[in-house]
C-alpha cells in the first residue's frame, strides 16, 4: 500500500539579488571560460534567476512545519534599520586551492550582524554557530578526475565593481535539485524593511 506521506520541503531564507546587480557581472557571464580553462575543476553557475543572498539555510522539513516557519517570519523578521549589503570581491571559498564555490563576496557590518542575529534567534533550531559571511554563490566546482588541480585565481579583467543595495525584500524558498541545477520556489515574499512614520 503506498505511503500518504508528503515528500519534505527543502528550504532557506534569502533576498535575490537586483538586477542591476547581475549586470554588472556580465564580463564574467561572457568570459566564463577565463575561469574553467584554468584545470582540475568543472564549474556548476547558478543561473540569473536563482542569484541571492542566504540569510538562513533551514533544511528539510516536514510540510506541516512550513506553516509554522512563515508565521514565524511575519512577525519577526521585519526590520526598522536599513539593510546594506556592499559586495566587493569574487573569490573562491574555501581558498583557490581546494575550490568549492566561486563567490561574490560582501562586506559585513553591524546592521547585517544584527539582522543575521534576530534571524537565528528566531529560528534557534536552524542556526549555525559561525560569523554571517555576506555573500552570492555564482558557481559550484566539483574536482575533475585525471586532471591537474591549479590553484584557480580570478583574472583581474574579470573583478566587478564594487556594489551596495538597500535590502528591502526577504523570501522563504524551496529548493528542488534537479539533474540540470537547483530550482528556487519562493513560497513566501515580504518586506524586510519597516520604517515607522511619526504620528
Amino acid at each position: 500500500m503506498p505511503s500518504s506521506q508528503k515528500p519534505s520541503l527543502r528550504l532557506f531564507i534569502g533576498s535575490p539579488l537586483p538586477d542591476d546587480a547581475k549586470a554588472s557581472l556580465m564580463p564574467l557571464a561572457d568570459q566564463r571560460q577565463m575561469l574553467e580553462r584554468q584545470g582540475g575543476y568543472r564549474f556548476s553557475w547558478v543561473k540569473p534567476q536563482n542569484l541571492h543572498l542566504t540569510w538562513l539555510f533551514i533544511g528539510s522539513v516536514a510540510p506541516e512545519q512550513a506553516d509554522g516557519i512563515i508565521q514565524t517570519i511575519q512577525t519577526e523578521l521585519v526590520f526598522p534599520i536599513r539593510i546594506l549589503v556592499r559586495l566587493t570581491r569574487l573569490a573562491f571559498w574555501p581558498n583557490g586551492r581546494r575550490p568549492k564555490l566561486l563567490v561574490w563576496e560582501g562586506e559585513s557590518n553591524p546592521g547585517l550582524e544584527k539582522v543575521s542575529r534576530k534571524i537565528k534567534a528566531a529560528f534557534p533550531q536552524y542556526a549555525e554557530d559561525r560569523p554571517f559571511r555576506p555573500h552570492i554563490t555564482l558557481a559550484r566546482l566539483k574536482p575533475q578526475e585525471g586532471e591537474r588541480k591549479a590553484n584557480l585565481a580570478i583574472p583581474p579583467a574579470l573583478m566587478p565593481a564594487a556594489y551596495s543595495w538597500h535590502v528591502s525584500e526577504g523570501c522563504l524558498y524551496q529548493s528542488d535539485l534537479q539533474p540540470s541545477g537547483a530550482v528556487y520556489t519562493p513560497l513566501l515574499s515580504w518586506r524586510m524593511h519597516s520604517v515607522k512614520t511619526p504620528d
